[in-house]
């Protein structure tokens, strides 16, 4: 493809086949060089091929039917990075990352990525859920529910092998509860300058608990613990619109229902009492662990049933709508296997009862044995962003320690789907993640 850019001809296309048995590409473009490309990688997604020149002939051989264009290749000014979905995450020293939940961020472009992640030690959960026999231990002990911390990793490109553990998250001495704590997230507040973080507080306080610092990198100082406006809040996400309006997408807690509410302007607390505003309950019940973006003018909503640290996974409903407070439209399951036709308000976590004395019974069809964690956006050279789906994989551990559980990565491809008005559509069709496949390795373009 250089060798292509380079030429005094205004076509950018690679004319290749396979050689030797598939694993050689020869190339050819309007040059007087004939390429031999190893192929390195390939999937039928486009973005997932890798390819690097193994030898440049000076000999110009016939031109032949397959062909690549510029856009159909690899971002050469982006960097290819492999992850392992069956291997466990290692840091500098290759010790296993204890990193699981939270979010990724990169805050300023080229920069470093930072990883704010949950811990929850070296304990063995011994059990399918969090809930069920406590082995003579009080709930609150059982692993996953006593012992937490969170952490503020850094890497240059999160592969793995390269990411650094820089502190403790929360500032010592500022206030932050004695409790257990689930799902860190953090977000950058422009207005004030300050990096805002929420973790999900159990036994604590309130239902969140929030601290601030001035650098991406902490400590972060407690500032004070707060509930939802709506309803006592569980799992969660935080959402940054394109104007710094701040969105919690969140779980309530017993009935396990979704609604998203409008922050305050400071990013320290929900708005719904003042603005009297919220999306209202979304989509299907006994659901958590949400995921929220924003991509060409479509807000995106990600989650599904409960998963408890289940050792089978849930699934990933996909949700939008023009608004962040919605309404918002259900789509489709792209997270169960391709063969499993679900029961109008299923997912494939957990079981559960559902209205007219049915029961949502497809948990271990979900296809990444993962639950939902985050979806990284990664903005590309061409100004475009890429989508890669986290899921954490409980209880996936070779040595069966919890802190060693695994994660599943994916690389969402967005297909265009013809709908109509009742769907949430205004143009006759609308972009939604495409199902996803089991990949052993995946590669992200940084």
């Amino acid at each position: 493809l250089q060798s292509c850019k380079t030429s005094q001809s205004a076509s950018r296309t690679l004319i290749c086949r396979p050689y030797k048995k598939r694993q050689i590409l020869r190339c050819s473009c309007p040059t007087s060089s004939f390429l031999f490309i190893q192929q390195v990688q390939y999937t039928k997604r486009r973005r997932t091929m890798r390819f690097y020149v193994a030898h440049v002939s000076p000999w110009l051989g016939s031109l032949f039917a397959v062909v690549l264009t510029a856009g159909d290749l690899p971002n050469v000014q982006g960097k290819s990075v492999s992850i392992s979905n069956v291997h466990p995450r290692v840091n500098v020293t290759g010790d296993i990352m204890d990193a699981h939940d939270g979010s990724y961020n990169q805050w300023t472009p080229g920069g470093p990525w930072y990883y704010y992640a949950m811990g929850y030690g070296l304990c063995k959960q011994g059990q399918e859920f969090c809930d069920g026999p406590t082995h003579g231990k009080p709930h609150a002990v059982q692993c996953g529910y006593g012992y937490s911390w969170i952490g503020v990793w850094r890497s240059t490109d999160m592969s793995n092998g390269s990411w650094t553990l820089l502190r403790e998250a929360r500032l010592e001495g500022s206030g932050w509860p004695d409790c257990v704590y689930f799902r860190v997230h953090v977000v950058y507040n422009e207005k004030t300058s300050l990096y805002v973080l929420w973790a999900n507080l159990n036994g604590g306080p309130a239902d969140y608990a929030i601290g601030t610092s001035t650098s991406p990198e902490g400590p972060f100082a407690f500032v004070h613990a707060v509930h939802p406006g709506r309803a006592s809040g569980g799992d969660f996400d935080l959402f940054v619109d394109d104007n710094a309006d701040a969105y919690l997408i969140y779980t309530q807690r017993g009935v396990h229902t979704m609604q998203v509410e409008p922050l305050t302007e400071d990013y320290l607390g929900s708005a719904a009492n003042i603005t009297n505003h919220s999306s209202g309950v979304i989509g299907n019940a006994f659901v958590e662990a949400p995921a929220m973006f924003k991509r060409k003018g479509i807000y995106y909503a990600l989650f599904d049933n409960c998963c408890c640290f289940c050792g089978h996974g849930s699934g990933i409903g996909v949700y939008t709508a023009f608004h962040p407070l919605g309404p918002w439209t259900y789509h489709d399951n792209i997270g169960c296997q391709k063969n499993t036709s679900l029961t109008p308000g299923c997912g494939c976590g957990m079981n559960h009862p559902i209205p007219g004395g049915k029961t949502c019974d497809f948990y271990g069809d979900s296809l990444t044995k993962a639950q939902q964690n985050f979806v990284i956006q990664i903005k590309q050279a061409d100004g475009s962003i890429q989508h890669v789906w986290t899921g954490d994989r409980w209880q996936s551990a070779d040595d069966g320690i919890k802190a060693h559980d695994k994660q599943y990565w994916a690389v969402l491809d967005f297909v265009s789907i013809a709908c109509s008005a009742e769907q949430g559509c205004v143009a006759g069709t609308i972009d939604l993640p495409a199902q996803l496949s089991w990949d052993d390795q995946i590669y992200i373009t940084v």
